[in-house]
């Protein structure tokens, strides 16, 4: 019995020099999925399908190597101050939907680039940021289908990362290309989020993802209940030892998935381009439907940067863009001007992400985009009845010019 008392205190007594040891030596910061991000329950982290979103009513502090910038976010599962629907009189909204680029991961909040455009365009413009990290083209279509197009946009934003944004359509397996070439839905949205997770205010916490979830359109009311506060593991939150482990099994296992992952991708890369085309074609509709401009911006990686000496990284994706330029989005290739400030300046040099100076320069870009549009405003809200898309005209222009 003794033996057995001196090996637990001898092991609390390893763990607790460990845990000391780390927290002086290897400090690891609570990940985002912990602080203002949240992917579902336990069971739901590892299934690709699994919604994502954000904790609503969240403030936290979000700290990386490169970085620390607070991260709060609103009743309505945004990353921006509390926005009602219904839009002022004389107000003019931006309404920007992406990634993590679009949320402005790792600056403030007023340094995201959709506030900076605002910033720019001055009144009566005012920008809302709904970007959330890990969403896809088919979460920024669902969001805008439910959510985004009752803030009455006069324009929409839509940042498409394509190294990631294909691979995130495909693997959700949310969407496919009908025999018409448009995006269909594999099934209703509310039945599909039903089977993935429950909705006893456990899992899904965000009031806007429980309307998607549980009704698959908007709720009459026109604000949301309080939000239950975030859950975190208490060793997570307060062991810094438990962090590392935990991060360094992540990483294992996204090394031994890799190599499965570029080969899915080389296998498949004809079907995701082609669903990542419908999706953008679709959302290029719906807003033609609500006669509102929209604006793609095209977010290179710093190693697309890289290696892109030749043709313009717009021309890699012109296959995919092309329908919805086609029903009058104003593509932004935003390779150019970040190559010109230098990839050294534009992005972090730990985190994959551009920095602050990088949205300033994507600001900017988006001001011009913005104005572009909106001065070419105008003509029918969608098509005629035979379903033939418009060609592109005073509706929308390029900002950088077509590189075909």
């Amino acid at each position: 019995m003794g033996r057995l008392v001196l090996g637990i205190a001898s092991t609390l007594v390893c763990l607790l020099v460990a845990e000391l040891a780390t927290r002086w030596l290897l400090p690891v910061p609570l990940h985002t999925t912990d602080t203002f991000l949240h992917l579902g329950d336990a069971r739901l982290r590892r299934d690709e399908s699994a919604p994502v979103w954000l904790r609503a009513g969240v403030r936290t502090r979000h700290q990386e190597e490169d970085f620390s910038v607070t991260v709060a976010v609103n009743s309505k599962g945004l990353r921006d101050r509390e926005m009602a629907y219904a839009k002022p009189p004389g107000v003019r909204r931006l309404l920007s939907v992406g990634d993590s680029f679009a949320f402005g991961y790792g600056v403030e909040l007023d340094e995201a680039f959709c506030k900076v455009a605002a910033a720019e365009l001055g009144p009566p413009w005012e920008a809302i940021n709904a970007g959330v990290p890990s969403w896809g083209t088919g979460d920024e279509l669902d969001f805008l289908l439910t959510e985004g197009f009752r803030y009455e946009p006069d324009v929409v934003v839509l940042t498409c990362f394509f190294e990631n944004d294909l691979r995130d359509n495909w693997n959700r397996q949310r969407y496919t290309v009908g025999a018409d070439g448009r995006a269909r839905r594999v099934r209703p949205l509310e039945q599909d989020l039903r089977e993935r997770t429950s909705f006893d205010g456990v899992s899904v916490r965000n009031p806007l993802l429980k309307t998607i979830c549980e009704r698959g359109a908007p709720a009459d009311a026109t604000e949301p209940a309080a939000p239950a506060p975030p859950r975190v593991s208490w060793w997570i939150a307060h062991s810094n030892l438990a962090r590392m482990v935990r991060r360094a099994i992540s990483r294992t296992e996204y090394r031994t998935r890799e190599q499965a992952m570029q080969e899915a991708a080389h296998r498949d890369e004809a079907e995701r381009r082609a669903l990542g085309a419908a999706l953008l074609t679709e959302i290029a509709r719906q807003c033609r439907a609500h006669d509102t401009p929209l604006v793609i911006l095209l977010m290179p990686s710093k190693k697309e940067l890289a290696w892109n000496d030749g043709p313009g990284f717009r021309a890699a994706y012109d296959d995919v863009v092309a329908g919805a330029e086609q029903w009058g989005a104003t593509i932004v290739d935003l390779a150019p001007p970040l190559r010109e400030l230098g990839i050294q300046t534009a992005y972090f040099g730990n985190d994959p992400h551009i920095n602050a100076a990088g949205h300033r320069a994507v600001g900017h870009v988006l001001a011009r985009a913005v104005r572009s549009a909106w001065r070419g405003r105008g003509g029918p809200a969608h098509p005629g009845a035979s379903g033939v898309p418009p060609q592109p005209g005073p509706w929308f222009t390029g900002v950088l010019g077509r590189r075909r």
